[in-house]
């Protein structure tokens, strides 16, 4: 195997490289000779992301994840991934691109970068940010989802990332409000959620947490969340009442 490299070290030189290499349409599970989750969690995030129209993805789609390796894979361990930094624009331009419940299983990852790709140009990745997040137990350092188009609410459930260090959430589209369930997060000495559509308080099992940089501004943090339309409850038809019969002609009795 060759020695794990991080993405940010990249010359000139290997970043020509990079945009040469094109991955092999012809893999197959059977080339996973690794941790079947990471390859699981690795194919589905090119299929979702369209990695065909990926800027970089040395190595993708190309023998096991950990062999080379797969481009973003900052490092593996025993054959576990243990950080995926594509840590600037890199998807492609179509809407459609989003992250797939199964990044989930990406269990042994403690850093997590994926960045400015807010679909007002050439890069795009949209969509919600998945719940199955909250699986990376072991996570215990950066998890980057900055300057996306994500939307939706912020998961609670990043609230079981307990060692995580930093979490950088700013530039996106989420709304809702910012999870109590933060309030686990002790180790967090970073947290950004600025410019987004956030709303109501900040929690204040979030602001015991003492954290030295925490920036929630562009939001209307302080302003009630809108309170959701009620389902409208469909009514049933009324039932139509057949017509009373017309009486019959009385009928002459001959004399």
């Amino acid at each position: 195997m060759m020695a794990p490299w991080r993405v940010i070290s990249l010359g000139l030189a290997s970043v020509a490289v990079l945009l040469s290499v094109h991955p092999s349409s012809a893999w197959s599970t059977s080339d996973c000779t690794g941790n079947a989750d990471l390859c699981t969690a690795m194919t589905s995030l090119y299929s979702a992301g369209n990695g065909a129209s990926w800027s970089y993805k040395w190595a993708w789609m190309t023998d096991d994840p950990c062999d080379g390796p797969w481009y973003g894979l900052g490092s593996c361990d025993n054959g576990e991934a243990v950080e995926l930094e594509i840590d600037f624009a890199n998807f492609g331009s179509e809407t459609s691109n989003h992250l797939p419940t199964q990044i989930g299983l990406m269990t042994s990852v403690t850093q997590f970068k994926l960045k400015k790709n807010d679909c007002t140009g050439t890069n795009c990745l949209a969509g919600t940010i998945p719940t199955q997040f909250g699986k990376m137990t072991l996570f215990n350092g950066e998890f980057k989802l900055e300057q996306n188009a994500h939307t939706g609410t912020i998961p609670t459930q990043l609230g079981q990332l307990t060692l995580a260090v930093k979490l950088k959430l700013q530039k996106n589209g989420l709304s809702g409000s910012i999870p109590t369930e933060f309030g686990a997060l002790h180790d967090m000495s970073e947290f950004q959620v600025q410019t987004n559509n956030l709303c109501g308080d900040i929690p204040s099992e979030v602001s015991a947490l003492g954290i030295n940089k925490l920036y929630s501004s562009g939001n209307s943090i302080g302003t009630p969340c809108p309170t959701p339309a009620p389902t409208a409850v469909p009514q049933p038809l009324p039932t139509a009442v057949p017509s009373p019969l017309p009486n019959p002609a009385p009928t002459k009795v001959p004399i």
